[in-house]
C-alpha cells in the first residue's frame, strides 16, 4: 500500500520534498570556543551561548538549539561574535527533473518568478547559462543569513553541462544550483550521498570539478586521495570546526576498487577513527549522515545504533538525512552530542 501511494503521488510528494527543504529544513547550534578544546562540557538553560565570567580557561559549550529565530535583513551581513559559532544545516537538496525545467531560463515558471522577485524589490539578473535556481530560493535567503557558517546537504550530482540533466533513479543536476546557493549563503555543501555514483565514477569527478570551479567547498565525496585526507575544518570567531560525511551506500553502484576516496561509507571503526584523528585539531566534530528509512518518520535501529557510536567517540554534533522527512532530535550522552536524525 506504501509503495503504491507514493508512486501514484511521486509528483507531489517531490514537490512538497523540495518545498521542505526551503521553508522546513532548518537547524542550528550555537558553539563557544575552547581553551583549551579537548575539555568539553555541555550548557542546559540558554538558547544562545555566552561566555563564563569564571577566571578559569573556557570550555566548549554545545547549546540548546536555536529555534524560532526571526530571518534578518537579507541586505544586512550575519555578523558573529567572538567565541561563539552558529551553524545552520539545510537539505536535502534534491532536483527532480523538472525541478530543474523549471529553472531553465526558456521556461515561463522561471519568467514568473524572476517577475516577481522585481515586485518584492529584490533585483536579480540571470548572471549566465542555461539555468538560473536563484528566484526558487531568494525568499529563504534571509533566513539562511542568520549564521557564521551554513552547511547543505548536496543530495544528487551537479554534473551538467558535462552529462545531461536527469532525475529518478539516476541524478544530475545543472551546475547554476552552486551558484544559487552560495548566493542565498551556503558556505559548504556535503556531496557524499546514495546518489554520488548515478552517473559512475565519471558523473562524480564532473560533479566535484564544478563545485571547485565554483569555489564551493565539500565534504563527503573526493577527487583523490590526497583529496580525501585533507581536513575539512572550518574556523570562525576564534573556533574550529572539523565535517565529515559518510553514506549508507550507493544504490547498488559499486565504489570502484581503485577509486575508494569517491565516498565516504558509513563503517563504524573506520568512522570512529575518522573522527579520533580529526578530534586532535579541531574544538569540535560535526558529522552528517545519509542514513535510515526513507519516509520513516521514526530512527530505525542501524541510525539509533551509528549515533551512539558517534557520540561514544566524541562527536558534537550529528546531522541525519535521507529519509527525506522529519524525525526527531535528540541528546546523547547526558547532553555531550546533538543529533538530529533526519
Amino acid at each position: 500500500m506504501k509503495s503504491e501511494f507514493f508512486s501514484k503521488y511521486r509528483p507531489q510528494l517531490i514537490a512538497l520534498a523540495f518545498v521542505l527543504f526551503l521553508v522546513a529544513g532548518f537547524a542550528m547550534i550555537g558553539l563557544l570556543a575552547s581553551q583549551p578544546h579537548d575539555h568539553l562540557q555541555t550548557h542546559e538553560s540558554e538558547s544562545v551561548v555566552s561566555e563564563s565570567s569564571s577566571s578559569e580557561p573556557k570550555p566548549l559549550v554545545l547549546a540548546e538549539p536555536l529555534v524560532g529565530l526571526k530571518a534578518k535583513d537579507q541586505e544586512t551581513p550575519f555578523e558573529g561574535k567572538e567565541g561563539e559559532l552558529k551553524l545552520r544545516s539545510v537539505g536535502d537538496v534534491l532536483l527532480h527533473e523538472f525541478v530543474s525545467e523549471m529553472a531553465s531560463v526558456k521556461n515561463p515558471f522561471y519568467k514568473s518568478a524572476v517577475d516577481r522577485l522585481h515586485k518584492d524589490g529584490i533585483s536579480w539578473e540571470n548572471p549566465g547559462g542555461a539555468y538560473d535556481f536563484y528566484p526558487m530560493l531568494a525568499q529563504i535567503a534571509p533566513y539562511m543569513s542568520y549564521a557564521d557558517v551554513t552547511l547543505a546537504n548536496m543530495e544528487v550530482i551537479v554534473a551538467n553541462p558535462q552529462y545531461p540533466v536527469t532525475g529518478y533513479p539516476s541524478f544530475n543536476a545543472p551546475k547554476q544550483i552552486i551558484k544559487a546557493l552560495q548566493a542565498i549563503g551556503v558556505d559548504m555543501v556535503t556531496n557524499g550521498t546514495n546518489h554520488t555514483l548515478d552517473y559512475s565514477a565519471r558523473g562524480a569527478l564532473a560533479s566535484i570539478a564544478n563545485l571547485k570551479e565554483a569555489q564551493m567547498p565539500y565534504v563527503g565525496s573526493f577527487e583523490s586521495q590526497e583529496d580525501h585526507d585533507t581536513p575539512r575544518i572550518i574556523e570562525k570567531n576564534g573556533i574550529k570546526i572539523g565535517i565529515l560525511t559518510y553514506s549508507y551506500g550507493t544504490n547498488g553502484v559499486p565504489v570502484p576498487e581503485d577509486q575508494p576516496y569517491l565516498i565516504n561509507l558509513v563503517d563504524l571503526p573506520q568512522m570512529v577513527e575518522d573522527v579520533k584523528v580529526l578530534k586532535d585539531k579541531v574544538d569540535a566534530v560535526v558529522v552528517t549522515l545519509q542514513l535510515g528509512q526513507e519516509y520513516d518518520t521514526t530512527p530505525d535501529p542501524t541510525q539509533e545504533q551509528v549515533f551512539q557510536a558517534l557520540s561514544d567517540a566524541g562527536v558534537k554534533l550529528i546531522l541525519g538525512g535521507h529519509p527525506h522527512v522529519l524525525q526527531p532530535m535528540q541528546w546523547f550522552n547526558g547532553k555531550q552530542t546533538f543529533a538530529i536524525y533526519s
